[in-house]
């Protein structure tokens, strides 16, 4: 489910990507984050896409929290983005939208739980900031393994039709729930690690 998909890609990115400033953390934080749920974008089902929506709301408060706190703190990440990294970054952001609309309109577990998607996403997010792509990459990532334990098939190579499932797990069960709370667990220690070296320097 989402809320699982979200801890679970943020654990990932923290503990591959090992930030160890404020600003690289929000980034691999939020870029977590957006892999971990942008898979889902296609959902148009009921259940299922009241948990994407919510999520999504999640996400995006996330983004917005990160843009907050960058101003407040002053870490320079949307100064870095209007100046150093505009062209780079307007790009990027092109390249998410379509890939995004393009995902939107695709059949469930399709095009979006592929590794083409995953590669376009953290392409068109590498360009927007290197920690943003490389932890939204770990998002991606995360979320496919953890879809790949499910009953419905993933078409990791898509176009090619075969899909690929693992059908240990539903998604709406305990194994759900406990991977939320470790997920949740793992955001806060790897959280912790990573500020460390900032914490003693202050």
């Amino acid at each position: 489910m989402g809320k699982t998909h979200i801890t679970v890609g943020t654990a990932a990115a923290l503990a591959l990507v090992q930030p160890h400033t404020p600003a690289s953390c929000l980034l691999a934080l939020c870029g977590g984050a957006v892999g971990g749920i942008l898979c889902d974008v296609e959902c148009r089902n009921s259940g299922k896409k009241s948990d994407t929506e919510l999520t999504l709301l999640i996400t995006l408060a996330l983004i917005v929290l990160t843009l907050i706190l960058d101003t407040t703190l002053n870490l320079g990440i949307c100064h870095t983005l209007l100046t150093e990294r505009a062209s780079r970054a307007s790009m990027g952001l092109v390249i998410l939208i379509l890939c995004c609309v393009k995902g939107r309109f695709s059949p469930h577990r399709d095009f979006t739980h592929s590794f083409l998607f995953a590669g376009i996403l953290t392409f068109a997010c590498f360009q927007i900031h290197p920690v943003f792509g490389l932890s939204v990459a770990c998002g991606c990532l995360s979320h496919l393994c953890l879809d790949l334990t499910n009953r419905k098939p993933l078409r990791l190579f898509y176009p090619l039709r075969h899909g690929f499932c693992l059908r240990l797990f539903y998604a709406d069960r305990l194994a759900n729930r406990i991977l939320m709370w470790l997920g949740l667990l793992g955001d806060a220690v790897l959280l912790a690690w990573c500020l460390a070296p900032f914490m003693d320097q202050g």
